[in-house]
């Protein structure tokens, strides 16, 4: 990239691995009802940030130098898979915020806040449970509740019952348009969460703890190529709000679209292009930089399937006022991407 925090362009690698184990215990003739997974994740990371200096970060996948365990968890699930109850160490990325075309760093946009909303950045890894509750086709609800203490990267139960935790509540509507191709899904989550640590943000005057705040996360599609497949374009897009008086940023929005199949002959490559702002608070303005402003991004991506397991990913970035710095010059940040499934 050029310009951001440093003026002069860098090139750097990085990497990360997923092992992922599942199991359904009924299958195994031992409990009915009963699943558990073990997801393993490895990072090498010489990240773009530094020289960036942007809010958020511009290579999401690339988070650290070492191995973890990013889940550990056992799901019972009761009345055919009406309600189930997940206890573990979880991942709650896995579970809130989802997008159908802006979820998943290693496979849409590389950007950290068109993989998730800025308000509830950072979403919790560590001790919890869950509880879906699925009681029609149009309808969900998800409950969760989390260790607010627990150490990033770290598999440990020392903080998991000193009493701050982080709890979410999110519903989804889902519907099915109607086209001449077949339903057109969509998915309209809106959430609420509780935050128990000290202001996200701090300098004098922020005071408060068990802040709340509020987000929204939306996809649809909008035209289906075939009746049998996702091939065609969709849309998404969130929201989120925390208080201004408490945190960095105070208000968050993004948009952009997907086009699975662009080019003929071509089925299983994807086009996405999508922006978001960030907008820095009243406190940050008011005590740390008077001149600050909101700092917004553009992202547009195209993943080509050269094989079933291999998908190679170049994409560019534009990104505006990095870290809400009014007089930062904007950067530019090209990206490869190589996706090997084992």
């Amino acid at each position: 990239g050029r310009g951001g925090a440093e003026e002069d362009p860098t090139v750097r690698t990085s990497g990360s691995s997923d092992v992922i184990g599942q199991a359904d215990f009924g299958q195994l003739g031992l409990v009915s009802g009963g699943e558990a997974l073990i997801h393993m994740k490895g990072d090498w990371s010489n990240n773009v940030n530094s020289a960036v200096g942007a809010l958020g970060d511009p290579l999401d996948d690339a988070d650290s130098d070492r191995a973890w365990i990013d889940q550990l968890w056992y799901q019972h699930n009761f009345r055919d898979r009406i309600v189930q109850v997940r206890l573990g160490y979880l991942d709650q990325q896995t579970i809130l915020d989802r997008n159908a075309f802006a979820n998943q760093e290693d496979i849409f946009f590389q950007h950290t806040f068109q993989d998730n909303n800025s308000a509830i950045i950072p979403l919790a890894i560590g001790p919890g449970a869950a509880v879906f509750y699925n009681p029609t086709d149009w309808f969900s609800l998800v409950a969760t509740v989390s260790d607010a203490e627990a150490r990033p990267l770290r598999l440990s139960l020392d903080t998991a019952f000193t009493g701050k935790t982080f709890t979410y509540l999110e519903a989804d509507f889902r519907t099915h348009l109607r086209s001449s191709r077949g339903p057109l899904e969509g998915n309209y989550r809106f959430g609420y969460f509780q935050d128990p640590r000290d202001p996200a943000f701090v300098a004098a005057g922020a005071t408060g703890r068990h802040h709340k705040g509020a987000y929204a996360s939306i996809d649809q599609m909008l035209f289906a190529e075939r009746s049998d497949s996702r091939q065609g374009l969709g849309v998404f897009g969130r929201l989120g709000w925390r208080p201004s008086r408490m945190n960095r940023i105070s208000g968050f929005y993004s948009a952009g679209i997907q086009y699975a199949g662009p080019l003929a002959g071509r089925p299983r490559d994807v086009l996405g292009v999508a922006f978001y702002s960030a907008r820095t608070s009243d406190l940050f303005r008011e005590q740390v930089n008077p001149d600050a402003a909101n700092e917004t991004g553009y992202e547009v991506y195209y993943a080509f399937r050269v094989a079933p397991a291999i998908t190679l990913t170049p994409a560019f970035q534009r990104l505006q006022r990095p870290g809400g710095v009014r007089t930062r010059q904007s950067v530019s940040v090209a990206a490869l991407r190589l996706r090997l499934i084992l």
